[in-house]
């Protein structure tokens, strides 16, 4: 089976064609760690919903899938 494409932040990688929510996040903050302060400190919207942390590993993806990581921000 020939990987899929998806989008995290806006920018496209590939993954495995059953690949896991946690496992692409997994991928994504072992290669750009800069990007992220902490691997707990983010909320993930899969297509412009939320999923909870605890759904992370029964989550699959499918290709065009859209993920956006949004880490805390303190402020008024």
């Amino acid at each position: 089976m020939k990987p899929i494409n998806i989008q995290i932040n806006g920018k496209q990688i590939n993954i495995g064609p059953r690949g896991t929510l946690k496992e692409a996040l997994d991928s994504w903050i072992s290669n750009a760690p800069a990007q992220l302060p902490a691997h707990s400190n983010f909320t993930v919207a899969l297509n412009h919903q939320f999923v909870p942390r605890t759904q992370y590993e029964a989550t699959t993806l499918k290709a065009g899938d859209e993920i956006e990581l949004l880490v805390p921000m303190s402020g008024g």
